[in-house]
């Protein structure tokens, strides 16, 4: 029962990424509360889901849809969603867990990084990075982030193509995880 659990937050963060990766129109306003003005903050807006996850973004990224946002010259982006974590701990996610959800829909699947049992704000968190290659033969890596309040599992994706180093996912990335909140 556990690994169904498991496997269904997994395909909902699969739809989900899926559903950036084909790429979709929509509202192209852009956040407006402005983030901080000091540090790497000055390039970050802060947003806020409906689901209630609270985070900073770039500030040139364009909403498409409640919980994505996307920079739409790079393709950069960020999807979020929740799932219920009832008898679905991230504490059990292994590396196995997110290989065998991604191995089946893409190419080229390699974790780059996997950390579980983190602390994000106070709460439960685990951190992925992992590579992969589209159908399209595009390289992109996922930055996954899962933050639980016991109750809820609050998934937060950030995609980028894998050979974009420069571009303001990969430059404010960290600061982007570290200003995640559940509200």
């Amino acid at each position: 029962m556990r690994k169904i659990l498991v496997l269904t937050t997994m395909i909902a963060l699969l739809f989900v990424t899926s559903f950036i990766l084909v790429g979709c129109g929509g509202d192209t306003s852009t956040p407006s509360v402005p983030a901080s003005t000091s540090g790497t903050s000055s390039s970050l807006v802060e947003v806020t889901s409906t689901e209630g996850i609270n985070l900073k973004i770039p500030s040139k990224w364009v909403r498409q849809a409640d919980g994505i946002y996307i920079d739409k010259q790079t393709g950069e982006n960020v999807a979020f969603d929740v799932v219920d974590a009832a008898g679905n701990q991230i504490s059990t996610y292994t590396e196995d867990t997110l290989l065998n959800t991604y191995q089946g829909a893409y190419k080229n699947v390699a974790i780059k990084s996997f950390k579980n049992g983190l602390q994000l704000n106070g709460k439960e968190a685990l951190q992925t990075q992992i590579t992969l290659t589209t159908a399209e033969g595009d390289d992109l890596t996922l930055t996954l982030v899962i933050v639980t309040d016991g109750t809820k599992n609050y998934l937060i994706n950030f995609t980028n193509e894998s050979a974009n180093t420069d571009g303001s996912l990969a430059k404010y990335l960290q600061a982007c995880i570290d200003s995640i909140t559940i509200k």
